[in-house]
């Protein structure tokens, strides 16, 4: 699986993204990919299918929530 992290470019450096990618290492043993994005995005992708969108949600996930659905879906 290719996870990725599109996140915010200028929050890049965000604990919040940080967080995560670690948590689904930790947890998945599986490395996610921060990649910039444009301004306020936070999206969370699996094999290029968006799992989580800050922009149709209007906040950001919780790490257990995004590990639940990586966890779910194959």
């Amino acid at each position: 699986s290719v996870i990725r992290l599109n996140v915010d470019t200028h929050r890049l450096k965000d604990l919040s993204a940080a967080s995560l990618a670690a948590a689904i290492r930790s947890e998945l043993g599986v490395e996610a990919k921060l990649t910039p994005g444009d301004r306020g995005v936070f999206d969370v992708a699996r094999d290029g299918v968006v799992i989580f969108s800050k922009s149709v949600t209007g906040r950001f996930p919780q790490d257990e929530e995004i590990l639940g659905q990586l966890r779910a879906t194959p």
